[in-house]
């Protein structure tokens, strides 16, 4: 007896074991050796793996619905390896027309096709998407990390499509002017992916451009409930950045009351009253450094000029003296500069 026909007379040995197979599963005899089921009642009787045992009742069981199938595998000319697949996606329909061909295809060839054709249960997406996962563990014999997961068809395949383009878009090793392989490439554009345009361990910088109208609001709410509401006039945005003197205060030429010398900038003292209400940003001075929290408008802008005009000063009987915004001075003369 020839290799072939040895290899002919174990696949009919196997399609007989189906054909004992669905006999006791009709019939339950199965119960009578106290097995739970058939494919248990298999791992009792042959010492195989019970994965193994499932999976043979699984075939027997299609075969049933499919006899030509059944026939092909009972003669010899197909084997248990190209058979297996072959009954995840066979129909009555395409029985006869899966037999005829199956003796020209190997088990490659066939489990690829059963892959590709195997029906999807209808709550696939779902299903899928709760398996996704993602696990790594060291591997200190290799000097590295393992990586394994699961992800979904649509996550997957643009996850796929970015590392493949990668890949191909990398040139030659520098120093052996060599291609590395595929699989190689692909794990550098994970790692390329993983850290963007940054050199490892830089930190990502986001820039957030805001509004005038969006930043006063902001900062209306963080200065608490009892702050005035903002003014869309950049003029009126300056607000009492002090105490407010009457009208009859004022010297009889119309001007305000002098600055302190010590405040060159005629900005009101961090420890007026309005200090506490006001909103506040940190303003340089040429001469002393950075000043500590000088009072501004309710509605602050930062003082580069990006996002519009700015009024800071104080407001006396009723008008604005001080810097920006176009606000005048009380005696009429032009702002003066803050500087």
């Amino acid at each position: 007896m020839g290799l072939r026909d040895e290899h002919q007379f174990d696949s009919a040995l196997q399609a007989e074991l189906g054909r004992v197979l669905v006999a006791v599963d009709h019939a339950g005899d199965f119960l009578a050796d106290g097995a739970t089921d058939v494919a248990a009642w298999l791992v009792a009787q042959t010492g195989t793996v019970r994965r193994h045992a499932r999976e043979t009742v699984r075939v027997a069981r299609a075969l049933e619905s499919l006899p030509a199938l059944r026939a092909a595998f009972a003669s010899g000319a197909v084997s248990y390896d190209q058979v297996r697949p072959v009954t995840r996606f066979a129909t009555p329909e395409t029985d006869e027309d899966l037999a005829r061909q199956l003796p020209g295809w190997s088990a490659a060839q066939v489990e690829r096709l059963a892959r590709r054709l195997t029906p999807k249960p209808d709550d696939e997406a779902s299903t899928a998407r709760v398996r996704r996962a993602l696990f790594w563990r060291p591997d200190h014999k290799a000097g590295g990390f393992r990586y394994r997961g699961f992800l979904p068809s649509d996550q997957a395949a643009a996850v796929n499509a970015a590392l493949t383009a990668r890949a191909e878009k990398a040139g030659p090793d520098a120093s052996t002017g060599r291609w590395d392989p595929f699989a190689s490439r692909c794990a550098d554009a994970l790692h390329d992916l993983a850290i963007g345009d940054r050199d490892p361990g830089q930190s990502s910088l986001v820039v957030m451009h805001v509004d005038a109208a969006t930043a006063a609001q902001a900062a209306h709410e963080a200065g608490g409930a009892d702050d005035a509401p903002a003014s869309a006039d950049p003029a009126d945005t300056a607000g009492p950045a002090g105490p407010v003197e009457p009208a009859g205060s004022a010297d009889p030429a119309g001007s305000a009351d002098p600055a302190d010398p010590a405040d060159t900038t005629g900005l009101a003292s961090p420890a007026s009253p309005a200090s506490s209400a006001s909103p506040a940003w940190t303003l340089p001075d040429a001469a002393t450094g950075p000043r500590k929290s000088s009072p501004v408008a309710a509605d602050p802008v930062p003082p580069n000029g990006l996002l519009g005009p700015m009024a800071v000063g104080r407001e006396t009987a009723g008008r604005v003296w001080g810097t920006g915004g176009g606000a005048a001075r009380g005696d009429g003369a032009p702002p003066r500069d803050a500087g």
